[in-house]
């Protein structure tokens, strides 16, 4: 554990991002690379687009970017020819489009995913890329891509099966920047026939771009679109039903379809990140100090099936949760990460107390979070009511030394003191020298 010592002197890339292993389209796109899929044994070639726009000049959004990659990185593992594309101009999405038209054909299943900020006019549905100058709701048509494009090209390929998948419903852009601007959310489509449309919350409604690494939705389709033996249908049902749970029912999931047939992203009875999930958990598990050995496999995972999906698919205890934060906080076995340190540190400090001190220390120095002595006191003061010595420790150094809180040395001396009672050696000294 972190203590403040009262013995001591108290990636940007424009128009694209690389990813290993998927073809990504920036400047120039030239067309779809055929990747190899795990899930070779696919009778049907799977072919997919995923685009994410994130650093809006007007709306900027955090999570759309992160989105793309990790469901790019999930549709490669379940057989899909992925092709991504990050932070798209309007030029170079009409070129990617028109790209993934292309590859389809009869003998093809296709699937289009999109996050960013999306908006309907006129009953039509709108995607908004980079550098798009839109003043009022007559610019959008000209400067923005039309959903139907994409439908198009399904229906030009005359293939059995598309999927279209849109979180972006974001909140819209332009209100309160401009004139006049479109409704917000986005209208229902008609879904041709083997078509199903999915949208991140119903017509016209908006869409929670989300505090976490993922967008509520997307982080719940990473979960269930990895599961076995699920039919399309199915899946989408759970998505919804946990998205609804996630965001007290403010954000309600649609799907438009005219399906035939039946579809399983996952047809045989493991899913393909399963085994090394489990490892994960168990050495997680059985995590000391030190050793490596999980670390290793977090990096492992994430490396083979992306962040978001081990946010999404990793159930674990409260304690476990807070090993993991440690883990990434320290660097055992893996890159340290203060971000991601943070995160699972949040999640378990919802019930451990040794998780809520250490969140607390990160917000009190600024670590992977911007700096909150506030908050930082308030998760002390949570954790002491569970009995926990180092929050009474860090508690009684800055009662003592007036650091965020108003100089008190006699409290700061009483805190030190219920830390020594329960054996906490800093504290013990601190008794020591001061009482």
């Amino acid at each position: 554990m972190e203590h403040h010592n009262i013995f001591q002197r108290i990636f940007l890339l424009t128009g694209f991002v690389l990813m290993v292993a998927l073809p990504v389209f920036g400047q120039i796109p030239r067309g779809i690379e055929k990747i190899p899929t795990p899930l070779g044994h696919h009778s049907i070639q799977r072919i997919a687009l995923v685009i994410g726009n994130s650093d809006y000049s007007v709306g900027r959004l955090k999570n759309p970017k992160n989105d793309a990659q990790d469901m790019a990185v999930v549709l490669q593992n379940l057989g899909f020819e992925v092709a991504l594309g990050i932070n798209q101009t309007r030029t170079q999405m009409k070129e990617i489009i028109e790209n993934f038209g292309a590859q389809l054909n009869k003998k093809s299943v296709g699937l289009f995913y999109y996050a960013g900020h999306g908006v309907q006019v006129n009953g039509s549905n709108y995607l908004i890329p980079l550098g798009a100058n839109i003043q009022k709701a007559g610019d959008i048509q000209g400067k923005a891509i039309e959903v139907d494009l994409v439908l198009k090209k399904m229906e030009q390929a005359k293939n059995a099966l598309n999927f279209i998948i849109l979180d972006a419903c974001r909140d819209n852009p332009f209100s309160g920047n401009y004139r006049s601007y479109p409704i917000s959310g986005l209208a229902e489509m008609n879904a041709p026939t083997g078509t199903l449309i999915a949208y991140a919350t119903s017509p016209g409604s908006i869409a929670a771009d989300g505090k976490g690494h993922n967008a509520p939705y997307t982080g719940k389709l990473l979960k269930h679109i990895q599961t076995p033996l699920l039919t399309v249908e199915e899946m989408f049902k759970r998505v919804r039903k946990d998205v609804l749970e996630a965001t007290n029912h403010q954000q309600k999931p649609w799907e438009s379809t005219s399906l035939i047939g039946s579809f399983y992203f996952v047809p045989t009875e493991n899913a393909p990140h399963r085994q090394l999930l489990d490892q994960v958990t168990h050495a997680i598990r059985l995590h000391a100090d030190d050793n490596p050995r999980a670390g290793h496999l977090v990096g492992k995972y994430v490396e083979t099936y992306g962040l978001g999906s081990l946010h999404a698919n990793l159930d674990m205890s409260a304690d476990n949760q807070y090993k993991l934060g440690k883990i990434y906080r320290k660097g055992y076995g893996i890159e340290p990460n203060a971000q991601q340190a943070l995160f699972w540190y949040e999640q378990a400090a919802l019930q451990n107390p040794k998780a809520m001190t250490a969140t607390g220390y990160m917000y009190f120095k600024g670590v992977g979070v911007a700096k909150d002595v506030k908050k930082a006191v308030e998760l002390y003061e949570r954790a002491v009511e569970k009995g926990e010595a180092d929050a009474m420790y860090n508690l009684g150094l800055l009662y003592y030394t007036g650091r965020g809180l108003d100089k008190n040395k006699k409290r700061g001396l009483e805190y030190f003191k219920r830390a020594a009672q329960k054996g906490h050696r800093y504290a013990i000294k601190a008794v020591e020298k001061l009482d």
